[in-house]
């Protein structure tokens, strides 16, 4: 005769459950012996619980699982001594953060290129101050007075945005807005050098770069040749608030002009680049 026919009900056979504490005919028992319960619907918890008494492994246990791991000698028997795994590069999603860099590491030709720019901005302002030239883009304050107050970047951005010239199937939510200038090679400015586009956020910088070098008329052989001295590469102010030690920064073709290119921004054309 069992237990149960002598008497024992069935309330009697089940355990409560740790959470709920409801009553559980096949409870599930912490195996390390603590004394907690779950029942079905919280069986997860088992393994959640951090058992006090379960044994902790010792320095030797993990030594000895160590040493069952295959070594890489046998894994890659053909691998040369002295062989150093590179770890993998920390490459970065194109859509969260700019590849626009430092003109420092830029190659000679790109350089030679930064140094036309420079000469060519030099003599603009120059120019700037005997006539009307470069009246499009409101003149950059200097660092010793306030950047321009919130009311003051909407005006000039609405000024901006009915001026700019863009291929109108682009969505107006997907558009930016920029300036840019063409630095030429005798270096002197003219009033037909600095225009006004917009281009969609989704396009590469290098269809930017096209876009504007057609529209303005401007020879582009990036597609033709590898000589860089005679390739185009765009050159962009730093922003307002931007930490960098050069007055303009490269901005690469490969990029996107969503992560590159911001409105309001004044962009340069100059030949030679950084391949």
């Amino acid at each position: 005769m069992t237990d149960f026919d002598k008497g024992t009900t069935l309330m009697e056979i089940g355990e409560h459950c740790q959470i709920c504490n409801q009553i559980d005919f096949l409870p599930f028992k912490c195996p390390y012996n603590c004394g907690l319960v779950y029942c079905e619907q919280h069986r997860s918890r088992l393994n959640e619980h951090n058992c006090p008494k379960k044994p902790q492994k010792s320095n030797q246990s993990r030594l000895q699982e160590h040493r069952q791991v295959e070594s890489s000698k046998s894994l890659f028997p053909e691998r040369p001594k002295g062989y150093i795994l590179e770890p993998p590069s920390q490459k970065i999603a194109p859509s969260s953060q700019s590849s626009s860099k430092s003109t420092s590491s830029l190659s000679d030709p790109a350089k030679q290129a930064l140094a036309r720019l420079k000469k060519f901005i030099s003599s603009s302002r120059t120019t700037a101050k005997k006539s009307s030239v470069f009246s499009l883009k409101p003149k950059k304050k200097s660092s010793s007075s306030s950047s321009p107050s919130a009311s003051q970047q909407i005006i000039q951005l609405a000024k901006l945005k009915a001026q700019a010239k863009g291929d109108p199937k682009i969505p107006a939510s997907e558009r930016v807005h920029f300036y840019v200038q063409y630095v030429s090679e005798d270096n002197l400015p003219s009033e037909n050098n600095q225009k006004c586009y917009y281009v969609s956020r989704n396009w590469p910088v290098g269809r930017l770069l096209d876009y504007t070098a057609k529209e303005m008329k401007i020879k582009n052989e990036n597609n033709k040749t590898t000589d860089e001295l005679k390739r185009l590469t765009i050159f962009r102010d730093p922003r307002s608030g931007e930490q960098y030690p050069d007055d303009f920064i490269f901005v690469p073709a490969n990029g996107r002009v969503t992560q590159e290119i911001k409105d309001a921004d004044h962009l340069y054309l100059v030949r030679g680049t950084a391949l």
